[in-house]
């Protein structure tokens, strides 16, 4: 996977955190990201609204995606039991 995605991630999440989160954070969620759509390319982070996520921090952020890839398992395991 070439830098496209990440630096493309790492402006949205630029654009959507606030004041709680710094370009180190941004890199760091930017690799969490990268290393999602290594492991399934079709994974996609639904951005939520923005008056909301810029009040997190690195931590929320780091939540919310591992919520979005709990429920991408769970869609996966569905589809796979049917």
């Amino acid at each position: 996977m070439d830098n496209t995605f990440e630096t493309k991630a790492g402006k949205i999440l630029e654009e959507y955190s606030g004041d709680n989160v710094g370009i180190v954070q941004i890199k760091y969620l930017t690799s969490v990201l990268t290393f999602c759509k290594q492991i399934d390319q079709a994974f996609m982070l639904p951005m939520p609204l923005k008056d909301v996520c810029k009040k997190w921090n690195v931590h929320d952020w780091g939540d919310y995606i591992d919520a979005v890839w709990a429920e991408r398992n769970k869609i996966d395991d569905k589809k796979s039991s049917d």
